[in-house]
């Protein structure tokens, strides 16, 4: 009742004759509803705010009718009324469609409240088709009136762009272009502008024929046009509806650049450059939009872009020969007059338009890079010349990245670029002395320079002269801007990289040391990186003590003691680490040891403990240790620094334990004995990194004979248990081997029969694995162990059940392929029986023996001998094997022998793994060679394909395969699932490696990704047995492979595609994939959406509600009382969490079908608990 009284009280206020009462109670009603979300209005409430606020926005103040704005925004998220809605809109509708033109003054004021209030209506699907029936059909009937004054026609222009964005997919496009086409070539410019934008925005939900009727009639009417204001109207309008569609313009782009060239080609030079000008915006577009689709048309834009660039009224008028003779007259001229100034010069924007052509170009259409570098390039470096600074920055940015482009691997002939240095390194010098220039060209002339030392640092090193006085006095000046500091000190680091000391006068470091104190922490970062940097590649001893190594030590020291951010600190120790590493047999015994002391102190300091770890770890040595008399201590305050912390203080702790024992063998025993406990704690440890070091640290102990008791009865025992347990991992293979081998020179009895302690249980893979990595370890007898597994091989073939005998057999066959990795068996002796072993019904033998049989030297022509008379997946498990072993010069005859076995569907997988392995031993040869025919072909190779993402993993060069791309593309419809999931699999790697070069490709693969999701029936299989129906999908591994595909587009690239498509792909992709991990895998793609940007699911959120309610409709159900099955209670975790993520937005309530499933959860007995935890 309180409320209702003080509401009336608010409302009353806001109606006062005062203009200044009426505007803080409107302002402290405002504050209220953005202070709390928990109010709740009934229909006659709301009914009079609106009436209220809508009487205040045509308030005669000003600040009122501002005020009035702000709440009505406020408040929308609380309408629930389709009255109050309605009020409202019929009042902003009559404010904008007054027939009688009189309430003009008002119609900013709506304009207004419908941009503000329209993105949260339309989140409630009744109000959204409201919006269209009251407001949006009127709107375009106003359209069609006479006698409208350009004011009013503006205005609803305004309007009416908003509702195309927003709610563009609710009206009838047809009719909107209709009735919208007419107004591109009438009226004031300003509307027709208006105009472009709207047809531009609603080309987005047009169809094909609707985007042609739009299209075709504008380029009609653009042939036939004279005047050259309405001809950029045109203009205008192809690239603004490119800029969108992108794409989906490809159809049109042939047809639309043949009339823009006549016209660009037809303008007057100096009377029509602003047409010009739009055609040149238009071609970048296209570029930057559709570059896939433009064909040959990219070539034309590049030779206009390249015209263009020159096109100066200042410029000499002379061929080129003349031009060199001149140049070598005026040599002894001032450098200064070489510029091209002149301030009537209006060409400017031109030159600029044509230097984003360029640029688009080389960052969008590889293929034309090397024509650019042909005939551009010289170009681009004599205009380097141009006087207009925002056309200089465009054309310094062009030649940054093309050195930038081939520092990224794409090949040229080197000499194009080295003859164009010296020119480019005089004109920055020019730019970097000359005090007209600002600082955003300095900046891309270090960009240059940082470029070009790592193509070609000895040559850019000759050059650079004048330019390191430059650098001295930019680094000096205390104004010099922070964003100049950080491009000069990088192309610094990049110097430093390619000739240390010598690159540049060392004189810099006593100014880089001033920095560090500097009061931005930013620039005192960048100064500290950049002296590690010169101390990293310095070469010499004697260049250490010139560089005065221990002054920068006491400066660093300082620094770290001062109050400075921990930050900066940081990189201070990072820099100490070099110091030491590079210069302890110049430092003197009291830096050295004050060093280690302010090192160690920080292991209390939770911000630089880890940093100070890594440098401990990286520096120590038995010279220091020796020094500072404290290894015992020292190892068990770092081995302290592992309890209660991180994972990477863990490992950066333990890794500095292994450095102190290496480089000091004599710690005491005592002291062992006292970290022995806390490091074989850490063999427990989830993290197999943490395992593999800690185990490795033992290994360590025990070279101390008089621990080999303790260490094997107290941890070995226990590494044995977990070698044979839930948690083995087979990556602690070799770990394990090395302490096995270290305690089994002592006790070889006692760990030969803890090792060989196998009892009656079922053990994984792994635990075998490892057991027979052990047993290698042990150094066996090779004539026993053959002796025993020839004696099993008949046994096995009797008898599979699962023993004792059967587990030791398989730890025999891991182990003696381990020792035949290790030479101690001949292939004679064993192969034979190995592939008997192939034979056996059972996977765990098989497997073993797959492996052991790849493991023999020299087994690869034994193998196709025996793969070409019969095809198994053992068999080439272990081809897998032994290519590993394989001599780089048998690749090749390798690899095709491997294609001629075919890609039957028994060998797919080990066959894929063979090529990835062979390939990726010399990929620059083998992926152009292999993988383009593959590709080509419809029926290539599916293993052959399916092996190119191993082999992008395999640390090659991801430049190697962007030639790829267009081929891999073009083959994402292929419904084969192993191809299908190589292809998918392959794009992934590339989307997340190649991003700038896949760019062009995104639609594409969208659309490929969209249709691949579906579940193909074709792979569906069913088996009948009795009453019993197996059911086997065959494609399911290809459909993970394209929602792990979509995962990457939605993570890297999912502002620039479809949201809504993407979304309802999902969506689809919860509703019938009937495979609960994709359902799962689909919520969590549904969720990262919501975190990248939640507006758009916000906005189509009642589109999603009622799936998620029949999903969960089970654990809603308060009459089930039974237990909901463990799938179905995952998939209700994952509606909580997606709804948990969408609540917080601050509009989702809007919707009422939300808001009601978000409280139905809430009040629920099974998921209310769990939902609250997550809210």
């Amino acid at each position: 009742m309180q409320f209702n009284i003080d509401l009336n009280m608010t409302l009353e206020k806001m109606r006062n004759p005062d203009p200044d009462l009426r505007y803080m109670a409107t302002s402290d009603f405002n504050n209220s509803l953005n202070k709390s979300k928990v109010f709740k209005f009934d229909q006659t409430q709301q009914k009079k705010i609106v009436i209220g606020l809508l009487t205040l926005l045509t308030d005669e103040t000003n600040d009122v009718k501002d005020i009035a704005i702000k709440c009505m925004t406020s408040f929308a998220p609380y309408i629930t009324s389709a009255l109050s809605v309605k009020l409202m809109l019929e009042k902003l509708q009559t404010i904008l469609l007054d027939p009688a033109k009189k309430m003009d003054i008002h119609r900013d004021v709506a304009v207004e409240v419908i941009k503000q209030t329209l993105k949260i209506f339309i989140i409630n699907k009744e109000f959204k088709l409201l919006l269209n029936d009251s407001f949006s059909i009127p709107l375009l009937n106003f359209f069609n009136r006479k006698e409208l004054t350009d004011i009013s026609i503006g205005y609803n222009l305004d309007v009416l762009d908003v509702i195309i964005t927003k709610n563009g997919s609710t009206l009838d496009i047809s009719n909107v272009i209709k009735t919208l086409l007419p107004y591109i070539s009438n009226g004031v410019f300003a509307n027709r502008r208006r105009t472009v934008q709207c047809i531009a925005h609603l080309s987005k939900y047009a169809d094909d024929k609707q985007l042609e009727l739009i299209l075709n009639d504008s380029l009609t009417a653009l042939k036939k046009c004279a005047v050259k204001e309405q001809m950029k109207v045109y203009v205008t309008l192809f690239s603004s509806i490119c800029g969108i569609i992108k794409d989906k313009f490809g159809p049109f782009v042939n047809n639309t650049f043949v009339i823009l060239k006549e016209k660009f080609t037809g303008a007057e030079e100096d009377v029509d450059d602003d047409l010009k000008e739009a055609v040149l915006n238009t071609y970048n577009v296209f570029l930057l939009s559709c570059p896939s689709k433009l064909g040959k048309i990219a070539d034309e834009i590049l030779g206009v872009a390249l015209e263009y660039i020159q096109y100066d009224p200042n410029r000499f008028e002379f061929d080129e020969e003349d031009g060199e003779a001149m140049e070598e007259e005026e040599e002894e001229e001032e450098e200064e007059e070489d510029i091209f100034e002149d301030e009537q010069d209006v060409t400017w924007k031109l030159r600029k338009l044509a230097g984003d052509c360029i640029n688009s170009i080389i960052l969008k259409r590889e293929d034309l890079f090397d024509r650019f570098i042909e005939e551009g390039l010289s170009v681009v470096v004599k205009r380097m010349k141009e006087s207009v600074e925002i056309v200089l920055d465009i054309i310094l940015g062009i030649y940054s990245l093309t050195i930038n482009t081939i520092n990224n691997g794409h090949k040229v002939v080197h000499e194009k670029i080295t003859q164009t240095i010296p020119t480019v390194i005089s004109q920055i010098n020019i730019i970097l002395n000359g005090k007209k220039f600002v600082e955003k060209s300095k900046i891309e002339c270090f960009k240059i320079i940082s470029e070009l030392s790592i193509f070609d640092g000895d040559i850019l090193l000759k050059e650079i002269g004048i330019t390191q006085s430059v650098i001295t006095e930019l680094l000096k000046a205390p104004k010099t801007h922070v964003e100049l500091l950080f491009a000069l000190c990088d192309s610094l680091r990049n110097l430093f990289k390619v000739k240390g000391t010598s690159s540049i006068d060392i004189s810099i470091s006593p100014i880089l040391i001033s920095l560090f104190e500097n009061k931005n922490f930013r620039i005192a970062i960048d100064a500290i990186k950049t002296e590690n940097s010169l101390l990293e590649n310095t070469d010499t001893i004697e260049e250490g003590k010139e560089l005065n190594v221990v002054n920068i030590l006491s400066s660093l020291i300082s620094l770290i003691k001062s109050d400075k951010d921990h930050e900066v600190k940081e990189q201070a120790i990072y820099c100490i680490g070099t110091i030491i590493k590079k210069f302890i047999s110049i430092l003197p015994f009291d830096s050295l040891k004050e060093s280690f002391d302010e090192l160690i102190s920080l292991y209390e300091n939770t911000f630089l403990k880890a940093p100070a770890l890594i440098v401990v770890g990286n520096t120590i040595n038995y010279q220091i240790l020796n020094v500072l008399k404290n290894a015992d201590k020292l190892f068990l305050q770092t081995i302290q620094q592992t309890q209660q912390a991180t994972r990477q203080v863990k490992v950066t702790s333990l890794n500095a334990c292994k450095s102190i024992l290496e480089s000091y063998p004599s710690i005491s025993n005592k002291t062992i004995e006292l970290a022995l406990p806390t490091i074989s704690s850490f063999i427990y440890d989830s993290d197999s990194s943490i395992v593999e070091i800690s185990v490795n640290i033992i290994s360590l102990f025990a070279k101390n004979e008089e621990l080999i008791n303790t260490i094997l009865n107290n941890v070995y025992r226990k590494l044995v248990e977990i070698s044979k347990g839930n948690n083995a991992r087979e990556s602690l293979g070799s770990c394990l081997m090395n302490i096995t081998a270290i305690l089994a020179t002592k006790e070889k009895k006692k760990v030969t029969d803890m090792i060989m302690k196998i009892e009656n249980h079922i053990y994984s893979k792994a635990n075998l694995y490892l057991t027979g990595l052990m047993l290698a370890a042990t150094k066996p007898e090779v004539s026993t162990i053959l002796k025993e597994v020839k004696a099993s091989v008949k046994i096995l073939k009797a008898n599979v059940s699962q023993s004792v005998e059967f587990f030791n057999t398989i730890v025999l066959l891991y182990a003696i392929g381990q020792m035949a990795i290790n030479g101690e068996v001949e292939k004679e002796s064993l192969q034979d029986i190995l592939v008997d072993l192939l034979e056996v019904d059972s996977d765990p033998v098989r497997q073993a023996a797959s492996m052991a049989l790849g493991s023999l030297p020299g087994v690869i022509p034994f193998l196709f001998e025996k793969l070409q008379k019969k095809k198994s997946f053992f068999l080439m498990s272990a081809m897998k094997e032994a290519v590993k072993y394989t001599d780089q010069s048998e690749v090749e005859n390798i690899i095709q022998q491997l294609i001629l076995l075919g890609s039957d569907d028994k060998i797919l997988l080990p066959l894929s793994d063979c090529f990835g392995k062979l390939i990726s031993i010399d990929a620059a040869t083998y992926v152009p060679r292999y993988y383009v025919p593959a590709l080509k072909d419809k029926n290539g190779n599916a293993a052959l394909i399916g092996s190119i993402k191993k082999t992008c993993m395999n640390n090659c060069d991801v430049q190697l395969f962007v030639p790829l791309i267009p081929l891999v593309v073009s083959r994402l419809g292929d419904k084969t699932p192993a191809i299908k999931c190589a292809l998918f699999a392959v794009i992934s790697y590339l989307l997340n490696h190649a991003q700038k070069e896949i760019y062009p490709y995104l639609n594409s693969i969208l659309e490929n990704v969209i249709a691949q999701t579906a579940v193909d029936q074709t792979y569906i299989l069913v088996a009948k047995f009795g009453n019993c129906k197996h059911i086997s999908d065959n494609g399911l591994d290809a459909r993970k492979a394209v929602y792990d595909c979509l995962n990457v587009l939605i993570d890297n690239f999912l502002n620039d595609l479809d949201y809504k498509k993407i979304a309802t792909t999902v969506l689809n992709g919860i509703v019938n994939d009937n495979d609960h991990d994709i359902k799962l895998l689909c919520f969590n793609l549904l969720t990262k959406m919501v975190i990248l940007n939640p507006d758009p699911m916000v906005e189509n959120i009642e589109d999603f509600v009622p799936e998620m309610r029949k999903l969960i409709s089970s654990s809603l159900d308060e009459k089930n009382k039974d237990v909901d099955p463990p799938k179905q209670q995952e998939l209700s975790k994952a509606v909580c969490r997606f709804i948990a993520k969408i609540s917080a937005h601050p509009l989702a309530n809007v919707s009422v079908q939300f808001e009601k499933l978000f409280n139905d959860i809430m009040n629920s007995l099974k998921m209310g608990p769990i939902f609250k935890s997550m809210v």
